[in-house]
């Protein structure tokens, strides 16, 4: 994952305020060996003179073995910072406030975020779930001598996977990264957004001869249940679908509404949607906010993933969907984050807005040209500003 952000003023002494803030937060130079974080050295500032979006680094592949989760860019003279983060450390949330500790005026103090001293950390994640299982009744997959609805959705998808968005004609050397300001106000932003994002990407698939039929959604949900009492932090806009589903959304997408703080970490959750062309989404997500089942392609051990990977990857969605709400990022005067782009389309929709600022909408793609996700983008934004 990955947020930037446009300053007021450059930043100073920035590799100071990273070895800081690894002082209070030392998962930001973790090593992971064997499923275990360990202790080690705070990553190195990299500075560039352009955008630090175009440096090929700041995607790059996170070897955790040997490198910390996180890797912080620098450029335009210090008015622009970026920082990215292996998921198996932070969430989207997580990875927003590191970004505010480091820009913030004035020096990073290392009492905010205190972390247990000990000799490895322990490695956080979503809570393991089989599929099938709803923990709400405890009954397991078996009921009354049939299968309940999630595993005979998860027989669907593995008889017919979700279509994936077609790749470009001509691979890119790299991840493409886009992203505009849009106006996120007004009810049920997640709902709108997922729809938005299926049409664009239903017709980019148009384009290319290969239309939508089945349509698969992740949406992430970062941060811990029960922040703000709706147990599905920084998901809804507000009255979103996690709004109505949970009784309150944690981040409201409307101006003013201060972001939670919390120690950084991995606590993402997701919720599924599958759709054919044409559905409506409201009404589908906002029954998916009421399940707590984890979508199978996201919760699977990596440990075994080499083995299964033919078989999880028919699990996989068409499309991620991150709405973080609005974050508070002192000195700042635009905010960007872009989701990581994974499993067979790896196509990730990302959306951010200072609080009492402006918002972005972002699309990150593995396997589509630049052009190609900049137009992809646009047609997103258009569909969003006239609405389902």
């Amino acid at each position: 994952m990955v947020a930037a952000a446009t300053l007021s003023a450059p930043v100073d002494r920035l590799q100071e305020r990273m070895e800081a803030l690894h002082r209070a937060v030392p998962m930001t130079g973790a090593r992971l060996h064997r499923e275990t974080w360990h202790p080690g050295p705070p990553p190195e500032l990299l500075t560039v003179d352009g955008d630090p979006l175009d440096a090929p680094e700041l995607v790059a592949h996170f070897d955790l073995a040997t490198q910390p989760p996180v890797r912080v860019v620098a450029g335009s003279g210090g008015t622009r910072v970026a920082v990215a983060c292996h998921h198996a450390a932070f969430d989207g949330q997580s990875l927003v406030t590191l970004l505010a500790a480091l820009v913030r005026p004035g020096a990073v103090d290392s009492r905010e975020h205190p972390v247990p001293s000990s000799a490895t950390l322990p490695l956080r994640g979503p809570e393991p779930r089989g599929p099938g299982v709803d923990r709400g009744r405890g009954s397991g997959a078996w009921g009354s001598g049939r299968l309940v609805p999630e595993v005979r959705g998860l027989v669907g998808r593995l008889v017919r996977p979700a279509d994936r968005v077609a790749p470009s004609l001509l691979r890119p050397v790299r991840e493409a990264l886009a992203v505009t300001d849009v106006d996120l106000s007004g009810p049920e932003v997640t709902a709108r957004l997922v729809a938005a994002a299926v049409a664009a990407a239903g017709a980019h698939n148009a384009r290319l001869g290969r239309p939508w039929r089945r349509v698969g959604v992740n949406i992430g949900l970062a941060g811990p249940a029960g922040i703000g009492g709706s147990g599905e932090a920084g998901l809804a806009g507000a009255g979103g679908p996690a709004e109505a589903a949970a009784g309150g959304p944690a981040e409201a997408s409307g101006p003013g509404r201060p972001s939670v703080d919390w120690p950084p970490g991995n606590r993402s959750r997701y919720r599924r949607v599958d759709l054919r062309a044409g559905d409506p989404v409201g009404p589908v997500l906002a029954q998916a906010m009421a399940r707590t089942r984890e979508p199978l392609d996201q919760v699977w051990s990596p440990r075994f993933g080499w083995v299964l990977e033919p078989v999880v990857g028919r699990f996989s969605d068409s499309l991620l969907v991150s709405n973080l709400g609005r974050r508070e990022v002192p000195g700042a005067t635009r905010l960007e984050f872009f989701p990581a782009a994974r499993g067979r389309s790896a196509v990730a929709v990302g959306a951010v807005g200072l609080a009492g600022g402006p918002a972005a909408v972002s699309v990150r793609t593995r396997d589509l040209s630049p052009d190609d996700a900049r137009v992809l983008l646009a047609e997103l934004v258009e569909r969003l500003a006239v609405g389902p």
